[in-house]
């Protein structure tokens, strides 16, 4: 099964996508456009709305789970083929379903993907939608299309910062219980276990990840800090270790502040290509 030849199509608001290359696409109305292939065999439908916060405002990432759960019940009363998939991502999650309806006696079969990225002001979420009917459903390009969209559901959708100026923060993903929050509009991708955000203009750059180490520093600083007696000690000992760390660093530390359950140095580090950089 080939890889699909591709197009970068605009679709307005600051969106791209990929689709094939023989599609013609159109704007339908506020937020909706559609593409089709020449013989009208499949047709894509793409959308995206801005979901308001909770009331209480939260998380963005419990942002974006909500618009998640909706979706999931949605096509749990459609009666989703095969079962629903969910994933998550840097700053949200991925929902994926087949579902059937009839129209005009004709039965369309439709791969559906929710793609939810969580704010502190709202939820920006990507509706993608691959249909046919379902006598056309074993036609050999069904597997490629629906490959070719979960991959780029999962890529992420190219937007600029104009259209989510307005939604305050974004949380992400580092590894684990580990998230940071970054303005909405920075734009933010993944190489390999790194999460690389960039400010609107290019600059500045934050670069994070996380690693356990046995680093004989890392250890030393351990052993220096001591052991915690109780869980309410965590953030002390861990104050104590990240003093101790701080002398064997080969930067210029600015500051060692305490955290929930630790502490946070801030410094500098000269790079190639940078004037400044900081790390934290």
């Amino acid at each position: 099964m080939g890889r699909l030849d591709t197009k970068i199509v605009e679709l307005g608001d600051d969106f791209s996508l990929r689709v094939p290359t023989n599609s013609t696409c159109a704007w339908l109305d506020e937020g909706r456009w559609q593409c089709g292939d020449p013989d009208e065999i499949f047709q894509c439908y793409f959308r995206h709305e801005i979901a308001p916060p909770s009331d209480p405002p939260t998380h963005p990432l419990v942002h974006a789970q909500r618009c998640l759960d909706i979706m999931r019940r949605w096509l749990e009363e459609h009666g989703a083929i095969g079962g629903i998939d969910e994933r998550r991502t840097i700053s949200g999650g991925i929902m994926h379903g087949i579902t059937e309806d009839t129209d005009s006696g004709e039965v369309h079969r439709a791969a559906r993907w929710g793609i939810a990225t969580g704010f502190s002001h709202g939820t920006l979420f990507f509706r993608m939608t691959l249909s046919a009917l379902a006598e056309n459903w074993d036609h050999p390009s069904v597997p490629r299309l629906i490959e070719h969209f979960a991959t780029q559901a999962v890529a992420g959708i190219g937007t600029e910062s104009l259209f989510t100026e307005g939604l305050g923060l974004r949380d992400l993903r580092i590894d684990g219980p580990v998230v940071v929050s970054v303005p909405a509009t920075w734009s933010v991708r993944q190489d390999e276990d790194r999460i690389i955000a960039t400010g609107a203009d290019g600059l500045p750059t934050l670069i994070a990840d996380l690693s356990y180490t046995d680093d004989e520093a890392v250890l030393r600083a351990m052993s220096e800090a001591g052991p915690a007696q109780n869980f309410a000690e965590m953030a002390e000992v861990g104050l104590r270790a990240a003093t101790a760390l701080a002398r064997t660093l080969a930067v210029v530390v600015n500051s060692i502040d305490r955290s929930e359950y630790g502490a946070i140095i801030a410094g500098e580090i000269d790079a190639p290509g940078a004037a400044d950089q900081q790390l934290v």
